[in-house]
């Protein structure tokens, strides 16, 4: 989601982004059709099916889940921030094993696992909901920065239930809810993650 609150594709970062609608279509999606804000995906949709199509590079994403979001399919995840100079912070959460641990290095020396404790279940919910409440699946894929020498990386990893893996990252460059986001996790550990 853009700053206005609009989609992004993830692959050129243009708001020229609509749905794709599925199914036999009504009159009233075809009048749509013809304005440019919709376009058709066909009578049959899988799991795999793209939900949004960039009207300037033709990319599709976005996953048509049956019976959830992205969300509800996390098992695991993955956080990085830091750079050359300063320290990093590094922070797992996995589902699966349940497990929630808390590093903090630099890029030259390494990380030190600071704790590793017992994920509870509204620790998970309450990391997903940051997740939603930061529009986390319209993030773009990367970030960057080109005028900024050394300065702050960070990367976010999803793994979903089918194996997929789901990639976000910056360099001197975040999305609009970096800071709500950072927020989140630092309250979820409660530490430092900035």
């Amino acid at each position: 989601m853009s700053a206005k609150g609009g989609l992004v594709c993830p692959k050129c970062g243009s708001e020229s982004v609509i749905r794709i609608q599925y199914g036999l279509p009504s009159h009233d999606a075809l009048e749509a059709v013809g304005r440019g804000e919709v376009i058709l995906g066909g009578c049959c949709i899988g799991g795999n099916s793209p939900q949004y199509h960039c009207k300037e590079c033709q990319n599709e994403w976005g996953k048509m889940r049956i019976g959830g979001e992205i969300y509800d399919d996390i098992v695991s995840f993955q956080a990085e921030v830091g750079g050359h100079l300063r320290e990093c912070y590094f922070v797992t959460a996995d589902w699966e094993t349940k497990k929630l641990s808390y590093q903090v290095g630099s890029s030259a020396k390494g990380y030190v696992t600071k704790f590793e404790r017992e994920l509870k279940a509204e620790g998970w919910q309450q990391l997903i909901e940051n997740l939603k409440e930061c529009s986390f699946v319209f993030w773009l894929d990367q970030y960057e920065d080109h005028t900024v020498l050394d300065g702050t990386q960070w990367s976010v990893r999803l793994k979903l239930t089918d194996g997929e893996i789901i990639e976000k990252a910056g360099d001197n460059s975040f999305p609009a809810y970096w800071e709500k986001f950072c927020t989140g996790i630092a309250e979820l550990v409660g530490e430092r993650f900035e």
